[in-house]
């Protein structure tokens, strides 16, 4: 189901109004009233113009995410990151080979294989080296208990049948997994 409480949130933390709203972006402020009352749901289009005036991602309208914006970075910076990480000795980890997504959008709850913890705490461990404690927002000791340990098999398959740890796996609510993000910025500009 389509949750589009971020929207008006978002809309009430800049100090906008529908009005204001429907007269930047066109989108007539009857459509955005009837998004507000659950009698309709925006199109993709307007979905996209929304979230381009309001400087987020769609994702976050929707509710499927607590991150407002999505890191997206064009394919030269990417391709420089590589280059750097392939020159230092430690090897850069990707959030996406180590974090494995809810399969059911509604469960909102991400894995961690246990073989694959070591590179989490990597994460936090260069995060800090590059920035110091001071400049981090979160305690190791809070980092770490972000990741909830499971070492059932049933839960494995009810969670994520992809995982594929034999030796147990760890887990992230939504907003843990956000927490965990913030962190994995760091991460990614600390090769940059």
């Amino acid at each position: 189901m389509v949750n589009l409480d971020n929207l008006f949130k978002k809309i009430s933390s800049m100090g906008l109004t529908v009005k204001k709203v429907s007269q930047d972006t066109g989108i007539s402020s009857g459509n955005i009233s009837d998004w507000k009352n659950g009698r309709s749901f925006p199109s993709a289009l307007k979905l996209i113009d929304l979230a381009d005036y309001l400087d987020c991602s769609t994702d976050f309208l929707l509710g499927r995410t607590e991150t407002e914006k999505v890191i997206n970075l064009p394919n030269e910076i990417a391709d420089e990151i590589v280059s750097r990480f392939n020159e230092e000795e430690e090897e850069f980890i990707s959030e996406k080979d180590i974090i494995k997504h809810p399969i059911k959008k509604a469960a909102k709850i991400y894995s961690v294989n246990a073989d694959d913890y070591n590179k989490v705490i990597r994460i936090y461990n260069r995060v800090v080296e590059k920035y110091g404690k001071e400049q981090i927002f979160i305690s190791k000791k809070e980092y770490v208990e972000l990741f909830e340990f499971q070492d059932g098999i049933m839960e494995r398959y009810v969670i994520n049948p992809l995982i594929k740890s034999e030796n147990g796996f760890y887990t992230l609510s939504q907003k843990d997994y956000n927490m965990f993000l913030e962190i994995y910025k760091l991460y990614v500009e600390s090769f940059i």
